[in-house]
């Protein structure tokens, strides 16, 4: 009887496990992807700002462009 016991307790154990990792992965994967997503939308507003920045684009238009703040804008054109 406790063999069997032991036998469904490693058993449950382990299907556990198996299902939290499957649910960490897949929520590994989401969270990587969201934040895949917003820094290539970040860096897409980056070379926006630097080819309009390079075309003597006033900073105001640039800003009501991308969304960036002014200040976001000087450290770009600092960069």
């Amino acid at each position: 009887r406790n063999s069997i016991m032991a036998t469904e307790l490693k058993k449950n154990f382990f299907e556990g496990l198996n299902k939290g990792m499957k649910k960490g992965i897949k929520e590994g994967i989401k969270e990587g992807r969201e934040k895949g997503i917003k820094e290539g939308i970040k860096s897409n507003k980056e070379e926006m700002t630097k080819n309009m920045l390079s075309k003597n684009f006033d900073k105001n238009i640039i800003s009501e462009i991308t969304g960036l703040s002014l200040e976001e804008i000087d450290n770009i054109s600092q960069n």
